[in-house]
């Protein structure tokens, strides 16, 4: 929102070449599911369809309509569709300390001596 209360209206008019490849996207090809959604709610806001409508038509919020329109007039079309890498957490092992498990895993078991008495 604008100072005072107002609200910016969301109008969001796709490039030529923009078009082009989200028709080719939801025309066929792999891509995860958030990505199709995302394109098809910026094919809808480029046919100047409302945020309401294209939420209940895609099954997404408004709030996730907007937030795709505006990613798109203010970072373009590859950061509308495609999230930032989210930061994880540190695997437990390293690449190392893993490989060293397979192998122990996999290798040949260990002689049982006194202790170990198999019966």
């Amino acid at each position: 929102m604008r100072k005072g209360g107002t609200k910016r209206q969301l109008v969001v008019r796709l490039k030529a070449t923009d078009r082009r490849r989200i028709a080719a996207m939801l025309r066929g090809g792999i891509e995860p599911v958030r990505v199709i959604k995302r394109a098809q709610v910026l094919r809808l806001l480029d046919q100047g369809i409302g945020p309401p409508q294209i939420a209940d038509a895609v099954g997404v919020s408004p709030q996730t309509v907007r937030d795709v329109g505006w990613r798109y007039l203010g970072e373009g079309l590859d950061r509308a569709l495609h999230e930032k890498p989210r930061p994880g957490h540190q695997p437990a092992l390293s690449p190392g300390q893993a490989q060293r498990i397979v192998a122990m895993v996999c290798g040949r078991p260990p002689r049982a001596g006194p202790a170990g008495v198999r019966g």
